[in-house]
């Protein structure tokens, strides 16, 4: 694969705990609102406890995955609040069995049948045509990586990893 880079940058949704958490904490300082109007203190250090899990799930709502391909290898992070960058995932093109999209019958057929072990969605769950499933083998053990490329991704991807994409 000739030299490459790019960088795609999606929106995300929040997780499940995170919209848990959220929900529990207004829930909570609900509770201690109406808690501290007959136990003072208590009531009290129920809303503090739930601002503060308020606060911190707050700061984690506001998700974005950030994908870089440089020569065929994928570094994915995680952006909260345009402030704090994690990385999650990382794959070289040699781990690559394949590429699809991600609706294809190809990786259905893999899922069905219990190949893919585990399946990392880095997308804000919604599929569209530029959502793509790359199924990783690392250490003998299959991945699904759900990605939704830009234009010049797939590209990429079309040019460099000629034999592993796949447009069904």
């Amino acid at each position: 694969m000739r030299d490459t880079y790019s960088e795609d940058l999606v929106k995300g949704k929040p997780g499940l705990v995170s919209n848990i958490l959220f929900s529990l904490s207004i829930l909570l300082i609900l509770i201690g609102i109406s808690m501290a109007l007959f136990v003072s203190g208590f009531g009290v250090s129920v809303v503090i406890i739930a601002v503060v899990i308020l606060v911190i799930t707050m700061s984690k709502r506001n998700v974005e995955f950030e994908y870089i391909i440089t020569n065929g290898d994928v570094d994915v992070a995680i952006i909260y609040n345009k402030a704090t960058r994690k990385n999650k995932y990382s794959f070289k093109l040699e781990e690559i069995n394949y590429i699809a999209k991600y609706n294809s019958p190809r990786i259905d057929g893999e899922l069905t049948q219990g190949k893919i072990k585990t399946t990392h969605n880095f997308t804000d769950g919604n599929i569209d045509d530029n959502t793509y499933g790359f199924v990783i083998e690392k250490s003998g053990v299959k991945e699904l990586v759900v990605l939704r490329l830009s234009e010049k991704s797939t590209d990429i991807f079309k040019s460099g990893a000629k034999n592993k994409f796949y447009n069904d």
